[in-house]
């Protein structure tokens, strides 16, 4: 099998693919342009607000939130209807994230 100047990118990095074999290739090294720029009074604010929720998260020990998903599938099924339906309970402590799915 053949493939020639196929360039995929992957999480990873570039898979490059030429020849009749492929190789990993570096990650795109370009930084994104910035969707938009704070002012210096802006970050200023921003860094209060952050610094506040960092101070008031310290104290917080346990947190769980119930969910439900709906996962939709416009291609191959009704787009106003949901393919599936699933329930679970997000639970924070100071170890680790959880997600505990009950259906």
């Amino acid at each position: 099998m053949t493939i020639s100047r196929i360039g995929l990118w992957t999480t990873f990095g570039l898979l490059v693919a030429a020849g009749s074999g492929c190789t990993w290739g570096q990650p795109r090294q370009t930084p994104l342009p910035a969707a938009f720029t704070l002012g210096e009074q802006e970050q200023a604010a921003l860094d209060r607000v952050l610094q506040s929720r960092e101070t008031k998260n310290a104290d917080l020990k346990t947190l769980s939130c119930r969910l439900k998903r709906w996962e939709y599938d416009p291609v191959f099924g009704d787009p106003n209807k949901p393919k599936s339906t699933n329930q679970g309970e997000l639970k924070y402590t100071p170890s680790g994230i959880t997600l505990c799915p009950s259906t």
